[in-house]
């Protein structure tokens, strides 16, 4: 919501007014959708409540749902408004709803303005009235998704229509987004069909963000049979991010790579119950990326739900599936190198890669943790370094384990000259 400050100031009208049990319930909406849904319905009991106040009859149930009728009344000139780029709408044109009209701008979905106009312009454009009156939309995402229910409408009511739409929306998939999202979240039938069409003109994040809008299994499913590799960089909307991190819960990311992020305490928590519950993550890359002692910590206890205690290491040297791992060795503790060292014999990964640009000596301690780790993981068969230099320690600790070595594919890359006596002549499998 940051980008609007129109919803900015309505969350805060709503924070203010809403009780505290209705403020913990609006902090577990997830999606944008569920928040500008909350703002709809905001906006309806505030209109109940004047109404009940100022005619001392509280039937509020029955105002609700009379500006629920209003809105969708509206909804079919809220879309062909959305196909015309229109957001303001002369009066005329809502001759044959003019009761829900009026009842929509009591609510504040819409405004209607009056303006007096000179005796020369009307007669360049030809308008017999001094005043003109034209209704408008608050803001384009007002519109939207009151469009959306009119999508949702005749989705369920009449199909031939609903094809037709589909014909004129899905082309024009990136001028619609908003309108996409909103639809997704009105039904989760309605929002596969979205998604499985959406998986045919647009790009992976786009779907990706649909997808987590519907907030379904089987939306984020349809995704996941699309593609395989997904990302979490900081390139990206913190929208996609959060829908990426949705999809790893839901189990539909076998191949995750984790690049230049900054995760809070939420999307590190939720990111930590995704990945330690997956059971088709096979590979992961982290770099240069930042989590909260809460991703740790969680990775730490699906560990121990595998009988195995510890931190992430051994939530990576655990994971049956796990067959790839990249990692930045200069985000990680020393703690995490000794432990994988520890482990590395119930390792499942079959090809490694680290990256470090850290010259400084405090490294040196986790050298001979992580030649033991390279030397001693069973299946490790493609072993790739991306770094400038390691001390002597891992040299030799190197040398001291080489016969056990079971890398047949390995890759140098930026390193100094300080690899040389790495002791690849007696890697029988190279």
């Amino acid at each position: 919501m940051a980008p609007f400050p129109i919803y900015c100031a309505m969350l805060c009208l709503m924070w203010n007014d809403f009780t505290e049990e209705r403020r913990k319930e609006m902090q577990k909406l997830k999606t944008f959708s569920k928040i500008f849904g909350e703002m709809i319905s905001f906006l309806k009991e505030h209109y109940a409540s004047k109404i009940c106040e100022n005619s001392h009859i509280y039937n509020a149930v029955a105002h609700l749902k009379e500006a629920d009728r209003a809105i969708k009344e509206i909804s079919e000139i809220a879309l062909n408004g959305l196909f015309d780029r229109n957001l303001s709408f002369p009066e005329e044109q809502f001759s044959e709803c003019r009761v829900a009209m009026q009842t929509c701008c009591r609510v504040g979905v819409l405004t209607i303005e009056r303006d007096v106009i000179s005796r020369k312009r009307r007669r360049d454009v030809n308008v017999p009235s001094f005043v003109v009156s034209t209704v408008s939309f608050p803001h384009k995402l007002f519109q939207e998704y009151v469009a959306g229910l009119y999508i949702a409408d005749v989705y369920a009511n009449d199909t031939a229509e609903y094809d037709r739409l589909k014909d004129k929306l899905f082309p024009r998939f990136e001028e619609f987004r908003y309108l996409f999202y909103f639809s997704s979240a009105l039904g989760s039938e309605l929002g596969l069909d979205i998604i499985k069409s959406l998986i045919n003109y647009a790009d992976k994040n786009f779907c990706v963000d649909a997808a987590f809008e519907c907030y379904t299994e089987k939306a984020i499913r349809a995704v996941g049979e699309r593609w395989e590799e997904y990302e979490l960089s900081s390139y990206m909307s913190e929208h996609t991010k959060a829908g990426v991190v949705f999809m790893v819960y839901c189990n539909q990311v076998p191949s995750l790579s984790i690049a230049d992020v900054n995760c809070g305490r939420t999307m590190s928590r939720d990111l930590a119950e995704g990945m330690g519950s997956s059971s088709v993550l096979r590979e992961v890359s982290i770099r240069s990326s930042q989590f909260h002692s809460t991703f740790y910590k969680i990775l730490s206890e699906k560990a121990s739900n595998c009988q195995v205690g510890g931190d992430l290491a051994q939530w990576v040297c655990t994971m049956p599936n796990l067959s790839s791992f990249s990692v930045d060795c200069d985000y990680l503790p020393v703690e995490f190198f000794s432990t994988a060292a520890d482990l590395a014999e119930s390792s499942h990964i079959q090809d490694l890669t680290l990256y470090s640009r850290d010259d400084s000596q405090h490294r040196s301690s986790l050298e001979g943790a992580l030649a033991r780790l390279v030397y001693t993981m069973p299946r490790l068969s493609s072993f790739s370094v991306n770094c400038r230099s390691f001390p002597d320690d891992f040299i030799s600790t190197a040398i001291d384990m080489a016969q056990n070595c079971q890398v047949y594919v390995y890759t140098l890359t930026e390193t100094w000259f300080n690899f040389a006596p790495l002791p690849v002549c007696q890697w029988e499998h190279l």
